[in-house]
């Protein structure tokens, strides 16, 4: 335990990218690790091993899940401690659309009627219910902290078509379109210098690289997180 939150001051203190003077603008990345539907999922499986049957695909899924669950506790006490810091009341995540927040109002507005319903279930992954798991993993640690009033707002990064076009799933098979990935990137990062906020934190997968999309006079800092402990 001491080396695990020993770890975490590392990552809090990890060197900065500078594009600017220190006493500017900070973007703050953290890493995200999210689920993947079964249906993906599935196709990735079956491209990488055409030997897996339904069976052995369906545990694949499983540990996916656990994995998630173990990561995005990680990734909690680490966003805890940035929110408390620098006294935020909002994040910034990726993979929500700008102008489309109805799939992730509607799974919070769920995770909150389960809190409502049954407040003795703690919130680890051992206590939950297998729904309950799937909702909070769905709606990640920015979702959550909605439903536990730590922050008060999320914010959408994503343009539709950038997003779109920079699936890498997207022919079927996994693979990297590195242009529609940087225009995606510099969205995300213009989007978010919209806003007045001296600090942002974004929520980010762990395979995007914002080093070359950060303007002048704005500070980037990048939080890895581990993948296993």
């Amino acid at each position: 335990m001491i080396k695990y939150f020993l770890s975490i001051a590392i990552l809090l203190l990890c060197k900065p990218i500078y594009s600017g003077a220190a006493d500017e603008r900070l973007i703050i990345h953290v890493d995200d690790y999210h689920t993947v539907e079964m249906g993906p999922f599935y196709t990735d499986q079956c491209n990488q091993n055409l030997a897996f049957d339904k069976h052995l695909i369906s545990l694949s899924y499983s540990r996916h899940r656990d994995d998630v669950s173990s990561f995005q506790q990680r990734q909690r006490e680490i966003l805890i401690e940035l929110i408390e810091k620098y006294d935020l009341d909002s994040l910034n995540q990726a993979r929500l659309l700008v102008g489309d927040t109805k799939e992730i109002d509607k799974r919070v507005s769920i995770r909150k009627s389960i809190r409502q319903r049954y407040p003795e279930i703690e919130s680890t992954s051992q206590t939950r219910a297998h729904g309950q798991l799937l909702v909070d993993l769905s709606i990640g640690n920015s979702g959550q902290f909605l439903v536990e009033q730590i922050i008060k707002q999320v914010h959408p990064v994503e343009d539709a078509k950038l997003f779109a076009d920079a699936n890498p799933m997207k022919s079927g098979q996994f693979r990297i379109d590195e242009k529609a990935y940087e225009a995606r990137e510099n969205f995300i990062i213009q989007q978010m210098l919209k806003s007045d906020d001296q600090v942002m934190i974004l929520i980010c997968g762990r395979g995007n690289d914002f080093s070359d999309n950060i303007p002048q006079g704005v500070m980037l800092k990048r939080i890895e997180i581990p993948f296993k402990e």
